[in-house]
């Protein structure tokens, strides 16, 4: 964690460290990660008054988490959207990923301006669960020619 921090990064002793933020990204290995970071974070964005939070899934997960999390945490005020990245490390390095984003479209709107940061391409695959679907085609069309 060192070079984020020496880069201007606020470390955090934990997961929770991370609830004042606006928009929270995470990437982890799997779903169950996914949920239990998500369901870590949860009462903590309670407890700073931070509805309208997003938290934005990177992470390789069913294409079904992301909807079902989103319904979940929706009555929360909590904002949850899948957005697959592709490109490889050449790609994360120059800032030209592709993003498949699955969210509500003014939440998309709002987190858009972030994953340009990183991404040169972000696509507004749709609701929640549609960035991982399209990634998955991506990755069907790219192995198959």
């Amino acid at each position: 964690m060192e070079p984020f921090a020496q880069l201007g990064a606020t470390l955090a002793a934990d997961v929770t460290g991370v609830a004042d933020a606006d928009i929270i990204s995470i990437t982890v290995l799997n779903d169950e990660q996914v949920r239990s970071v998500i369901s870590q974070l949860a009462p903590a964005l309670e407890n700073e008054g931070k509805p309208d939070t997003v938290i934005v899934i990177h992470s390789t997960i069913s294409d079904t988490t992301a909807a079902e999390l989103a319904e979940q945490y929706r009555p929360q005020g909590i904002h949850i959207v899948d957005a697959r990245v592709s490109g490889g490390g050449a790609a994360a390095e120059t800032g030209e990923l592709a993003i498949m984003v699955g969210a509500e479209r003014p939440v998309y709107e709002r987190i858009k301006p972030a994953l340009k940061q990183f991404g040169s391409m972000v696509i507004h695959a749709g609701e929640p669960g549609a960035g991982t679907r399209m990634k998955l085609a991506r990755n069907m069309l790219t192995f198959t020619s």
